[in-house]
């Protein structure tokens, strides 16, 4: 009978295995730990399971049996371990998580099997397994994977008795039989104007990969009420176990309140591939409450590797891409990354990340000011000192202060920031370690995110620029009240190195370098610091000899150091600015602002800039950017650009692949386009030298190819978004006609890629004929779009 369970009837049909092939079994195994039980136990993935990142393994643990957290019950503290250090596996992320349960043998006569109890208040704030036993444990991970020849999911115990056991080891099914082929999801309704009008949910959980889904909101507390589900319906549940899996097969996506990235309602979204949010706090009784507001649908967005909840059916699109099949280019075309999870997903096709952004580190992970863990101690005496002048005053007074009193003001909101400070260093006694730990583990995920040996034989690089908060955004932070005043043009005030070099903020920069030599000393010699904001060479000066005085010396281990080049300055004095950096890295936006005068924040401006092109692709910023190139590359130093215009502007891509720019920058839902695009630009200029009528005429070619794509993608994703909505009731003219736009997007798509390829091969003395073929299939395009998009009108689609 156990053969035929629903859910095991369920899993042969999902994965194809015949029924009556099937046999079953009853293993009987010597219990891990023997008489004296399980300490802690758990699951390992050979890689990362939510991303298919090859570079790490990841262990999850807690106390007592491990079925908890299979079932979703307990998250589990995470230990992520970087493989490639050829010293040792090195753990380079420990998350600690509470643990309230925990499942442990029935010790009484009666009750034979196992049973849940409390955690002790002890243990519930300690990690479940030691350094040692985490480095044991990924070495037998590695063992496991070279045995099998491929990806394993494995469960583990570590017993009382000190013995580590494998209990069950067995082949990763997702990313295994995905391959280097994704859907990059993305939204076609502007998030801003959703989040200004009220649509996001706020929620603590995890994203779990990166899709989007919508549908129908459904509230369901007992699997008992689970056939009340219908094809699309989001799910919202405390947790999922092997009992629901049937009935999520067909979910437009899962959202439960509890669990962690390896728990059963991630692995089986993972396997469906349907949208999916774990341990989200509170988020049924959340959901009920806007049901009961008139709430019908909702949207499940990790697309940006963020766990987003929208209270609508936002529309939404994906491009299926085949990373392995893009074309490799000379220019290195690298990715833009910010929070460090999502570096694991984002990291693995790219040649590198031109721009992972301390301030994301800080203020996601870390939140509080950085003096304010600093002086902790002296804060603490600040508000004892407060405390006992109010009681000397009111003992005066005779009377107590009014609590609106300026002194009861600052005593409470200094004591809610010491409270906060307690709350998020817990594990912590020297909270300056704690800054520096968080801050390396950040940068050392994303670095391992990206690690690659490229086809020139170099590592693929983690440019991580230091922090570059502004005044008011320091200010934001946990503590920031105590430290940062008011400035009237934070932009062009105290931020980047001038805050570095400055006796106020040194020691918490310091912090910052010791966080990058931590992060370097677990293997990842990928890692470049990157100064922003250095307005003069003095300033560079200063701050190589405050990282020397930290054991960063240039040259030693491979230690690169870049700087940002986004002030006149840094173009205009390049020659000096490079004595002092291996690289420089163009910041498109400010070098703009400054070279024009024009705050990027002004609404009033916006106008004008677009009408007398003071903007990035604009004759100013090219001049500057040809200089900075010439000059860098006459002093062997590299050039590269992580501003927002290359991922915008196609044709300020092509100018700066022109130019012999080092590497370019994007961000990820860009990447792909922004490697064809660079492709392209390498061969119409080596192709077609000396020939610039041709290159003309092909760029104009592939500008209106790309106008024709961009024409019909919304349109596209708009009639996709309806064949969702519809399901299986969907009307077949709407299915044709969705089917006809995607079949012309993808032939557009496919005749620029041809065109270029072409002229690869050597078609070039046929240039002609060549251009005038493809010419004429796009004109045909041309002519057909604008019928579609009246068409589609028929289906309330505009």
């Amino acid at each position: 009978a156990s053969v035929f369970t629903t859910r095991a009837t369920m899993y042969r049909e999902r994965t194809g295995f015949d029924h009556f092939s099937v046999k079953l079994s009853v293993g009987v195994q010597f219990m891990a730990g023997g008489l004296k039980g399980v300490k802690s136990s758990g699951v390992m993935f050979t890689e990362d399971p939510d991303s298919g990142n090859p570079n790490v393994i990841v262990i999850r643990g807690t106390w007592g049996l491990g079925e908890l957290i299979v079932q979703g019950i307990e998250k589990g503290d995470e230990f992520l371990i970087f493989k490639h250090d050829p010293r040792k596996l090195r753990i380079i992320r420990k998350e600690l998580v509470k643990k309230e349960k925990m499942m442990v043998f029935s010790k009484g006569t009666e009750n034979i099997g196992t049973e849940v109890i409390l955690v002790p208040k002890e243990k519930q704030m300690k990690f479940s397994l030691s350094t040692e036993e985490v480095l044991l444990l990924a070495e037998y991970a590695q063992k496991i994977r070279e045995h099998y020849g491929k990806r394993m999911d494995i469960e583990w115990a570590v017993g009382q008795n000190g013995k580590v056991y494998i209990v069950q080891a067995r082949p990763e099914t997702v990313h295994s039989l995905k391959g280097d082929t994704e859907e990059i999801f993305y939204l076609l309704e502007n998030p801003e104007k959703l989040i200004e009008s009220g649509h996001l949910v706020e929620n603590s959980g995890i994203a779990i990969g990166r899709r989007i889904g919508f549908g129908k909101v459904k509230v369901i507390e007992s699997i008992i009420d689970a056939h009340l589900l219908n094809e699309g319906d989001i799910l919202i549940t405390e947790e999922t176990n092997p009992d629901w899996t049937s009935y999520m097969q067909n979910l437009g996506g899962v959202i439960t309140e509890r669990g962690g990235p390896t728990c059963h309602a991630a692995i089986v979204s993972r396997e469906l591939n349907i949208s999916s949010i774990v341990g989200a706090d509170n988020i049924v009784q959340v959901m009920k409450e806007h049901l009961r507001d008139g709430l019908e649908y909702c949207t499940i967005d990790c697309s940006q590797g963020e766990p987003r909840i929208w209270l609508k059916a936002v529309e939404y699109d994906f491009d299926t891409i085949e990373f392995a099949k893009l074309p490799k280019t000379k220019t290195k075309v690298l990715v833009n990354l910010g929070i460090p999870k999502g570096a694991l997903s984002s990291g693995k096709y790219p040649d590198g990340t031109g721009l992972a952004r301390l301030e994301f580190i800080i203020n996601d992970e870390i939140q509080i000011h950085p003096n304010a863990l600093i002086d902790f101690e002296a804060l603490i005496m600040r508000y004892d000192i407060l405390l006992e002048q109010r009681r000397r005053i009111e003992h005066i007074k005779k009377s107590d202060l009014y609590p609106k009193d300026p002194f009861n003001k600052e005593i409470r909101k200094l004591k809610e920031t010491l409270d906060k400070i307690r709350k998020f260093t817990i594990g912590y006694d020297d909270k300056e370690e704690f800054y520096v730990e968080k801050l390396a583990e950040g940068i050392a995920t994303i670095a391992a995110g990206v690690w690659k040996k490229l086809p020139d034989g170099t590592e693929a690089e983690c440019v991580v620029r230091l922090s570059d908060f502004k005044t008011n955004e320091y200010a934001n932070l946990i503590g920031g009240w105590i430290y940062e005043g008011e400035e009237n043009n934070p932009m062009l005030g105290f931020r980047g190195c001038s805050r570095y070099v400055d006796d106020d903020f040194q020691n918490a920069f310091i912090l910052e370098l010791r966080a990058i030599a931590k992060a370097r000393s677990w293997g990842l010699t990928n890692i470049i610091p990157m100064l922003p904001f250095c307005r003069s060479p003095e300033e560079a000066c200063k701050i190589e000899e405050i990282m020397m005085s930290e054991g960063l010396i240039r040259g030693q281990d491979g230690l690169k150091v870049y700087v940002m080049a986004e002030i006149p300055s840094n173009i205009i004095c390049a020659d000096i600015f490079c004595e002092y950096f291996e690289g420089f890295s163009i910041g498109s936006n400010d070098l703009t602002q400054l070279t024009y005068g024009v705050g990027r924040d002004n609404e009033k401006m916006i106008p004008l800039m677009n009408s007398f092109n003071y903007n990035t692709n604009s004759e100013a910023i090219r001049r500057s950017v040809s200089h900075l190139i010439k000059v860098a590359h006459e002093n062997n130093r590299k050039v590269g650009i992580c501003g927002q215009a290359p991922s915008d502007d196609p044709d300020f891509l092509r100018f700066l692949v022109r130019e012999g720019i080092d590497s370019i920058s994007l961000n990820f839902d860009t990447y792909a386009r922004g490697r064809i695009n660079t492709w392209r630009t390498e061969i119409i200029e080596e192709k077609l030298e000396g020939h610039d009528e041709e290159k003309s005429q092909s760029y104009k070619f592939l500008h209106e190819c790309d106008n024709l794509i961009e024409k019909i993608r919304v349109s596209r994703g708009k009639l996709r978004n309806m064949v969702r909505k519809q399901g299986k009731k969907v009307d077949n003219k709407l299915l044709e006609s969705s089917k006809e736009n995607n079949d012309i997007f993808n032939s557009i798509q496919k005749i620029s890629y041809d065109f270029v390829n072409e002229i690869n091969i050597g078609e070039v003395n046929n240039f002609n004929n060549l251009f005038h073929n493809y010419e004429s299939q796009i004109k045909e395009f041309g002519k057909k779009i604008p019928n579609l998009i009246r068409e589609i009108r028929k289906f309330g689609i505009y």
